[in-house]
């Protein structure tokens, strides 16, 4: 449908120190990062890729750090990718087919950078993207649109047969010259969001024009031949002047699926980030003004995780690594900002409920090195998800594994380039793990008394548990740690009609989420708390 007019350790935040303390519900889930051995894995960002049979295939990209930000040549030819590889996770073990063998139309778009990509089934669809074209004899944004068939060209690279077969071009089109922009697709139509046409070297000579808009069309493709159908263009000059953010899939207010553009660079007023998300349904997007992100602002792994708790449903977008205009200060736990837009290994995560509110959190787990930026996030194919690849959180069942992380620019300094320090293309591979914790102990509803929301929630120091007993009887107020080991009792005996409050201060306890369960007479209440240090 085009675009029509745009009428091991615990999820717990640090407090945001830029922004008011808003109430959240605490998480349902903790989350794990291992790195896992990858001898043979290939240091690579910025490229497109896909998935099949278990094997992961890059096309595009770069195989150096961060591009030179002054002084020099920034994207020398020599650090494009020019392969196609194949790489296969679980063996550990690597083929590659040199794009020399085809002739320089058909390899200059796929030596690009930051190209937009998507994989539809058994195709990789390749298009824009910046880089040296041998027939303009300079670089430029590409506009070639290109389809590559995974299960031959895997064949191709590891067999060393011809490439071209499996690879079919549409001629260059002025409306898909775009670099650093994100195509996804959404109901049978394909959006192009943002980006723009960078020409010329990049510290010299150079013209760059944003899109400032969404483009949509249809990808017209019978197997032999490539064209794009019911193009539209909406543009938005103050919230679309974007290029290099994350677009990732969310569940909407409402309850159906969409996706959300979080951070991208450059402000029209000052050289910094984006900071509000912008969410689309299809059909319009919303800009949600109530709410700045301190963090995910430049391309980097996300994993989208809905909890649909009915009444409290929560949608959480997680951030690891990359670039931030923030960064979390571990020696005095503070968040702090820098304008550089820093490398961080921070790892954090938006939250938004089904009444439109916005919160961000720092989780006590971090990538171990400043990684993250342009790297490439592989879903675990098995996981449940909705169609448009939200992983449906209730739905897990103990340690899961979400997928895995691999390349990426990694950095030696938060402030490499600017202020010294060294960049590379990463070869680390990184498995992630979710444990989503049901209730400790099942709700029976009680009629005689009532469990109010603890206040404040998340808290720092204390949090005030407060009870409504319309009848004297015996209660029990226990707190729970997420492997039902009791940490606290607060109270275990008589208590007359009215209204009660009890204190939990967790003094010597890990920052984390906690199971308050309150049994009465005649039923159970529990309810999620979480503690920040």
């Amino acid at each position: 449908m085009p675009f029509r007019c745009f009428c091991l350790v615990t999820l717990l935040i640090a407090p945001l120190a830029f922004a008011p303390p808003v109430q959240a519900q605490a998480p349902y889930f903790t989350l794990e990062i291992e790195e896992v051995s990858a001898t043979n894995a290939p240091a690579i960002h910025s490229t497109a890729v896909a998935e099949h049979n278990g094997l992961w295939v890059f096309v595009t990209g770069r195989v150096d750090g961060l591009h030179l930000l002054f002084g020099g040549e920034a994207f020398p030819a020599d650090m494009s990718n020019n392969e196609i590889i194949v790489y296969d996770p679980d063996a550990d073990h690597v083929w590659s087919a040199s794009l020399d063998e085809l002739c320089d139309a058909l390899a200059d778009p796929l030596r690009t950078t930051n190209a937009q990509h998507h994989q539809d089934g058994n195709t990789l669809y390749v298009l824009g993207g910046y880089g040296y074209s041998n027939a303009d004899t300079e670089k430029i944004t590409f506009g070639e649109l290109t389809a590559i068939d995974l299960p031959g060209i895997i064949s191709a690279v590891q067999n060393a047969t011809p490439l071209s077969p499996h690879i079919r071009q549409m001629a260059s089109d002025d409306r898909l010259k775009v670099t650093g922009g994100h195509l996804i697709l959404f109901d049978g139509t394909y959006y192009l969001v943002g980006g723009n046409r960078f020409d010329g070297e990049y510290l010299a000579g150079f013209t760059q024009v944003y899109t400032e808009a969404v483009r949509s069309f249809e990808i017209d493709d019978d197997g032999s031949t490539l064209a794009i159908s019911n193009f539209t263009e909406t543009s938005d000059a103050d919230n679309l002047h974007r290029r290099d953010g994350n677009l990732t899939p969310v569940i909407l207010d409402d309850g159906s699926e969409g996706f959300a553009l979080f951070g991208g660079v450059f402000r029209t007023d000052i050289n910094l980030p984006y900071r509000s998300p912008v969410y689309f349904d299809g059909s319009s997007m919303t800009v949600d003004t109530e709410f700045e992100a301190q963090f995910g602002h430049y391309t980097s792994p996300v994993i989208p995780l809905y909890d649909a708790d009915p009444g409290a449903e929560l949608m959480h977008s997680i951030f690891l690594g990359g670039m931030s205009q923030f960064y979390y200060d571990e020696t005095d736990q503070q968040i702090k900002e820098d304008d550089l837009v820093p490398f961080v290994d921070d790892v954090t995560m938006i939250m938004r409920d089904s009444g439109g509110t916005t919160t961000e959190m720092v989780l006590p787990i971090t990538l171990p090195g400043l990684l993250g930026t342009n790297a490439t996030l592989f879903l675990e194919p098995s996981l449940p998800q909705y169609e448009n690849g939200v992983i449906k959180l209730r739905e897990l069942g103990g340690r899961t594994l979400l997928g895995r992380v691999l390349g990426g620019i990694e950095s030696d300094a938060p402030n490499a380039g600017w202020l010294g320090g060294n960049t590379s293309a990463s070869d680390r591979m990184f498995e992630v793990y979710v444990t989503a914790h049901p209730v400790a102990i099942e709700d029976e509803t009680p009629t005689t008394f009532a469990v109010l929301p603890a206040t404040p929630n998340p808290f720092r120091d204390e949090t005030h548990l407060n009870l409504r007993l319309d009848e004297t009887q015996q209660i029990s107020v226990e707190v729970f740690d997420l492997l039902g080991r009791r940490v606290s009792t607060l109270h275990d005996g008589l208590i007359s009609a009215g209204s009660h409050s009890f204190i939990f201060r967790p003094h010597g306890l890990a920052g984390g989420v906690y199971i308050v369960r309150v049994v009465g007479k005649n039923g159970t209440s529990t309810q999620r708390i979480a503690y920040v240090r």
